[in-house]
């Protein structure tokens, strides 16, 4: 299933949220149709799921990838700029475009 992958078990957190939010509102205000609300609250809950999974697995894991590249990055140029940076059985590397290479 779907669900037990990345952070999908978050959709039974969304799914909860709206069902207590709807039994919140029946419970004050009077809702008429108990079935017609529930198919609403799931379809909400759908949304909500879709649009937090994009936050989580998408929109963060890029801003994830892109520090931790600049870090490496960073990384690489301090040792090249040492003259410390070599891959095991080659001789020292001199430039940075001989590191990035």
């Amino acid at each position: 299933m779907i669900i037990w992958r990345g952070w999908g078990i978050l959709a039974f957190l969304t799914v909860g949220v709206g069902v207590g939010l709807a039994s919140l509102l029946d419970a004050t205000v009077g809702l008429a149709d108990g079935a017609q609300w529930t198919g609403i609250v799931f379809g909400v809950a759908g949304v909500l799921t879709c649009l937090l999974a994009w936050v989580l697995n998408f929109w963060l894991a890029d801003r994830r990838t892109a520090k931790h590249a600049e870090l490496i990055r960073a990384d690489v140029e301090r040792h090249v700029a040492a003259g410390v940076f070599h891959a095991p059985g080659f001789p020292p590397l001199t430039t940075l475009a001989e590191a990035r290479y």
